[in-house]
Formats: structure tokens, sequence, C-alpha cells
């Protein structure tokens, strides 16, 4: 009788060191990932698919986080599982989170967390790095202040580097077929001026730009074409040339204007000091044009 008690322990005992780390991934993500909310934990889905956390970007993308246990070849099969699942059913994941945060049309970024590191998973994993899968390893640093956890970046992350997130569009470029690669730089390029705050979600698919947590415009990769289109109805156009980068953002150009609310004048509710009017608020044009003349 003492093994089962036994057994019950240790399984309990298991679910808590579980739940501690995922408690441990959960304040490091917040660190590596400013503006990532993390909403639900241990989410499992029809076929046998499963993610640690889930969560949302600050760009508005679907986050799902699998925290690496096991063998490499079943850590990788279950990454897969969970990485198709969430592309075809980011609406999906999104509705059983509740939130209005997430925007389907943006590829779900896969968050691999490996507690010890596995080169042999690494290696399994590296075809999938720039298409929406980052790999993170877990550090401990101890010290007369304690101990404490970090996240750091592994394999494909790591490769990225600065260049990655001084120019995150490069990855989606390089995918297209060399007569596009000007076309899809130029694309990036001139959305990149259009404004300072607007942010780019970058996959080997797709580019989606958002403007405070709104979807802007997107491009996407269809075969050996490339095609664009603007919110809100996201009519598909073709680029070919970069005269058709030109047409295109300005349609974004204007979508972005009148997405911008105005900033109302300020205006004073006391009235105004008998003799201190502006000469343009109590003169008329023909007036004016005579104090002019």
């Amino acid at each position: 009788m003492a093994s089962p008690a036994r057994s019950k322990a240790d399984e309990n005992l298991e679910k808590e060191d579980r739940s501690d780390l995922l408690s441990a991934v959960h304040a490091g993500l917040a660190e590596v990932l400013p503006g990532i909310e993390i909403l639900d934990r241990e989410l499992e889905f029809d076929g046998g698919a499963r993610v640690d956390l889930a969560g949302v970007d600050s760009g508005g993308a679907l986050v799902v986080v699998v925290v690496v246990q096991g063998e490499s070849g079943a850590s990788a099969l279950a990454i897969l599982d969970a990485l198709a699942y969430a592309q075809a059913n980011v609406g999906l994941i999104g509705r059983h989170l509740d939130t209005q945060a997430i925007h389907s049309e943006m590829d779900p970024r896969m968050i691999v967390i490996m507690p010890a590191l596995d080169e042999g998973l690494l290696v399994r994993l590296s075809p999938l790095f720039g298409a929406g899968v980052e790999v993170f390893g877990v550090r401990s640093v101890r010290s007369s202040r304690g101990e404490r956890s970090y996240l750091v970046p592994l394999g494909g992350v790591a490769q990225g580097g600065q260049e990655a997130r001084a120019f995150p569009e490069q990855v989606f470029v390089e995918t297209l077929a060399e007569p596009l690669r000007e076309v899809g730089g130029t694309l990036a390029r001139r959305m990149a001026q259009l404004d300072d705050e607007l942010e780019v979600h970058s996959t080997k698919s797709s580019l989606v730009w958002s403007f405070h947590g709104d979807v802007l415009a997107r491009a996407e990769r269809i075969g050996d074409r490339l095609q664009a289109s603007v919110a809100p109805h996201h009519d598909p156009t073709p680029l070919g040339e970069v005269s058709d980068v030109d047409r295109f953002v300005e349609r974004a150009l204007s979508r972005l204007v009148t997405h911008i609310e105005p900033v109302p004048e300020r205006r004073s509710d006391r009235p105004p000091i008998h003799g201190t009017e502006s000469p343009l608020e109590v003169l008329t044009a023909e007036e004016i044009e005579a104090f002019r003349g």
C-alpha cells in the first residue's frame, strides 16, 4: 500500500514543480518580450496538441509557449503539432482566451523554452527559425544575493541578432524569388517611413504592419508571387514592380491618416479680455486685406 501513496506524492510534487517552472517562464518572458500578455496556461487541443502558455504580444500576434520535456524526437513532434494547430486556429484560440487583442490575420509566434540545452532538438527546429519559431534557454546565476534564472536566446534567435531587430522584414524579403526581392525590400523601406510608431511582424510567408495595436496592412508570398493588402477589407494587390509599391504605399498612408484622430484644439473656458482678441478673429477678410495693403 505504501507504493501507490508514494507514487501519488511524487505526482503531486511533479505538478508543483511544473507549476513553479511555468510561473518562472511567465516572469522571464516579460523581460525578453516586452509587452507580452500571458492569458492562459496548459491548453490541450483536439488531436493531442498542447501548449504550456498562451497569450498575445504587443503587436497583436498570438503567442504560444511550449516548455521542452522528454527526448528530442518526441519534443520536436509535439512542437510541430502545436505550431500547426496554432497556425490553423488563431481565431479559435483567441476566442478561448477571451480577448479582442489577437489579430487572426497575423501568423502566431511559437516560443520554445529549453530548461536544459538540447543540441539535437535545436538542429531539428532550425528549419523553422524565422518562420515564427523562437527558442530560448534557461540560465541561472547564483550570488550572495541569491539565485535567479533568466531566459536567453538560442539557435535561430541568436543568429538573427541585432540585424534582425533592425530590419525584421529581411526574414520575409529573403524568401522571395530573385526578381521580387528588390520590390519586397522597397516595400519594407517605404512602409517603415510612414510613421515611427508603425510596428511590423515578419515571418517567411508574410509581413503585417500595425499601428497602435490595429492592423494597417499586410504582404504575403503566394508561391512565386507577392501581393499586399490594406485594412479593413484587405483586397489583394499584386506587387510585381516598384511602381506597384508606390501606389500601394499611398493607399496605406491614406488608411493611416484616417486612423489618426486629430487632437482637438484646446480652448479656454474663460471669455476673452476686451481688447486682447486676435485681429484674425474680429476682422473681416476685406479688412485684413486692406490692413496688409
